[in-house]
């Protein structure tokens, strides 16, 4: 995975990703690393957990408006941004989608347990 696909993954609550895109082409082949350090720490933020979301910026103002360059207040470091993170399963990115989407998380579990339930009997939708 390249960093841009990586920032994408793990940004939350998605966003429209081509001025993003724009964005990131801009950037300096040296921050690239450093912009997903930052994401990581924002990820972690009580700022961006507060009110499902609410006060998450868009992908592209937060590569240019350069927040990923300071540190969240109240932020301590839980994990070491420079350590290879595990890939994540398909549940958490789903997650991270839709951070602040409550009823479609409720939603992809209803449909989970459909799935199985389908799979256990045998039937086909």
């Amino acid at each position: 995975m390249n960093y841009w696909q990586t920032f994408i993954a793990e940004y939350p609550g998605g966003g429209d990703t081509q001025p993003a895109r724009t964005a990131w082409g801009e950037l300096m082949p040296e921050d690239k690393p450093e912009v997903i350090k930052g994401l990581r720490k924002w990820n972690l933020s009580e700022e961006w957990q507060e009110e499902n979301g609410r006060f998450i910026p868009s992908p592209e103002r937060f590569i240019r408006s350069e927040k990923w360059k300071r540190t969240p207040f109240g932020y301590r470091e839980t994990f070491n941004p420079d350590e290879e993170q595990k890939p994540l399963t398909e549940e958490e990115l789903f997650k991270r989608r839709h951070i602040g989407t409550q009823d479609s998380y409720f939603f992809y579990q209803k449909a989970q347990k459909i799935d199985t339930w389908t799979k256990e009997k045998g039937l086909k939708l």
